[in-house]
């Protein structure tokens, strides 16, 4: 089996794909296309799968710049190869010929572009992340660089959804406080905490910098078993390991 990929009407002039778990080699709680290297899957295991990956978009010999992703507001400016992973969540380059990833286990695989300028952005955006900038960030740099924020699209992949999302008050406290229009993205459960719109919010963050070309792709990695690894769905069944998903773009 092929691996299998879901696009963005936005991103058509680029080579990239959101891929699911699908048409991999990985075995067990890794099952199939594992793009993650830091569990018990085998290296040549992750090593094939992101290779298929790269077949599929027709990328035969490139090589992927994964970032060592810390869950943080950091986006690094990429213009080479990087000798070594960069510990960043976020990935802004203007140079042609480079081949971006994301990995995520229910956090947000972000990935912005500039057509006009060629400018390319990929985010790796859990609750953390978003909540202290990294997309603000991320957009400072685009623009720094040329990017227009007319021209600026992009799209949101596979992630978590509100159903599956719960955190406590404290967390709704911190993002009302950055952001005041938050409160809309977290519903009351029946307890005393809340259901989380990781996507919805950021959406409206986009809106609020004056990005309106953003395709969300509303495909919840918790719920779709079949199709995307799940940290907190693996939490819940008790899994020592889980696999990540992996989302690429090339320049």
């Amino acid at each position: 089996m092929s691996p299998l990929y879901y696009t963005s009407k936005w991103l058509q002039q680029y080579k990239h794909g959101f891929f699911s778990r699908q048409g991999g080699s990985s075995t067990g709680n890794f099952r199939s296309l594992n793009f993650g290297i830091s569990g018990n899957d085998r290296k040549n295991n992750v090593d094939n799968n992101r290779r298929f990956a790269l077949e599929a978009l027709g990328l035969n010999d490139a090589h992927i710049i994964f970032m060592k992703q810390v869950h943080s507001n950091h986006v690094q400016l990429v213009q080479t190869r990087p000798v070594k992973p960069l510990e960043a969540d976020g990935m802004v380059t203007d140079k042609p010929g480079l081949v971006l990833g994301i990995l995520t286990a229910d956090c947000q695989p972000i990935i912005l572009t500039d057509p006009v300028t060629k400018i390319v952005a990929a985010v790796h955006a859990g609750w953390k992340g978003t909540l202290n900038g990294i997309i603000h960030t991320t957009l400072s740099i685009m623009i720094s660089l040329g990017a227009a924020k007319e021209n600026i699209r992009g799209a949101i992949g596979p992630a978590i959804s509100q159903d599956h999302y719960e955190f406590g008050g404290d967390l709704r406290e911190k993002f009302i406080q950055r952001y005041p229009y938050a409160n809309q993205y977290f519903r009351p459960t029946q307890s005393d905490r809340f259901y989380f719109d990781l996507t919805g919010i950021t959406l409206n963050i986009f809106a609020e910098a004056g990005i309106h070309k953003i395709e969300r792709l509303d495909l919840c990695t918790y719920a779709n078993e079949g199709l995307f690894f799940s940290y907190r769905r693996s939490c819940h069944h008790h899994e020592n390991q889980f696999g990540l998903n992996g989302s690429i773009i090339a320049t």
